[in-house]
């Protein structure tokens, strides 16, 4: 409905043009609305859009159904699930899947699973959403491949997913290390302070040869070391023998016992202490002091605890004395 106010309060003129001449179902045209006057004034502000749309049959979209299968929406069927296609009669099934059991591997070990359905429509298409590194999933089967399993705990979750919805299930996968890793005992064990130490050690396999074979001829190992002062982790790789060597590389002011253990790199379990050693060494404190005095004819001053020495370690301090006051400077000798 067109309207004007006229002025002149002389009756008006209203006439259209639109866009199009020819328009079809469904369409988008313009309107333009021509207003004149009896003073022949003309207004051609006025415009509109106008969308035409298709009027759906009777029965379409299985509106008649019980329940509907979906509703005509400006001559478009809009489907309620599970019903689908352009008159909401092709019924797709959202997707389903059948629970996996947890699993238990061996290191070096090839895996396989299938993901099945227990519903769903094709077509279907599968994603791995968590997994460790390598597991791979065929899109379309859902068959899930490893080569080689690394050894940790894992959880994987797969999905699955079609036109009318998606599913999702999820496992846990633990793979048992192949191997454990022992030092030999450092020898000597006792230093007088600080110095490279040679670590080695050796790997003993859990399931013979076969799991050999299957990691490598050489395999990784980690060594825990720790002290009062520090932890320490040094990675290292075996021989082709199985044996493994490596050097710790201490600060020159660390002193103390030191324990060490080497291990699978996937194992987390308590520390077992595989060897140890010692360095010894002491720390005054204060480290430095500054002392002002005076000497007067043939008297000294004495300055009594003016530092303390204090014994923490295990080994005993031997010929612990003061030397006299020389100049400007006190000293202090420790023999261990």
């Amino acid at each position: 409905t067109a309207s004007s106010l006229n002025p002149c309060r002389r009756p008006l003129q209203i006439t259209y043009e639109n866009s199009i001449n020819n328009y079809t179902c469904p369409d988008i045209f313009n309107r333009t609305w021509t207003v004149v006057d009896i003073c022949s004034q003309k207004n051609t502000s006025s415009s509109q859009t106008i969308s035409l749309y298709d009027v759906c049959p009777p029965y379409a979209c299985g509106r008649n159904e019980t329940p509907p299968h979906g509703v005509c929406t400006f001559g478009t069927c809009q489907c309620n699930s599970p019903w689908f296609g352009d008159d909401c009669n092709t019924l797709i099934y959202e997707p389903q899947i059948e629970p996996v059991n947890d699993v238990v591997l061996q290191e070096a070990e090839d895996y396989t699973e299938n993901v099945v359905l227990t519903q769903g429509t094709p077509p279907l298409s599968f994603s791995l959403l968590q997994g460790p590194d390598r597991l791979a999933i065929d899109q379309l089967s859902g068959q899930i491949t490893w080569r080689r399993a690394q050894a940790g705990n894992y959880t994987v979750s797969v999905q699955a997913n079609n036109q009318a919805g998606r599913a999702t299930v999820t496992w846990s996968l633990c793979v048992k290390a192949g191997y454990n890793a022992s030092l030999d005992i450092v020898s000597p064990n006792t230093y007088s302070g600080a110095q490279p130490i040679q670590l080695t050690g050796h790997v003993q396999y859990k399931v013979g040869n076969v799991i050999k074979n299957l990691l490598a001829s050489v395999v990784p190992v980690s060594i825990d070391i720790t002290s009062e002062q520090t932890t320490r982790l040094l990675k290292t790789f075996t021989s082709r023998d199985g044996t493994f060597s490596t050097v710790f590389y201490p600060a020159r002011t660390e002193y103390g016992t030191y324990t060490a253990r080497a291990r699978h790199p996937s194992s987390v379990f308590q520390f077992v202490v595989q060897t140890q050693w010692q360095f010894l060494g002491m720390e005054a404190t204060p480290r430095l002091i500054r002392l002002n005095g005076e000497t007067i004819g043939n008297y000294e001053n004495t300055f009594y605890k003016a530092t303390m020495v204090t014994n923490d370690g295990p080994a005993a301090l031997h010929n612990l004395r003061a030397i006299p006051l020389l100049g400007n400077i006190v000293g202090l000798r420790v023999n261990i």
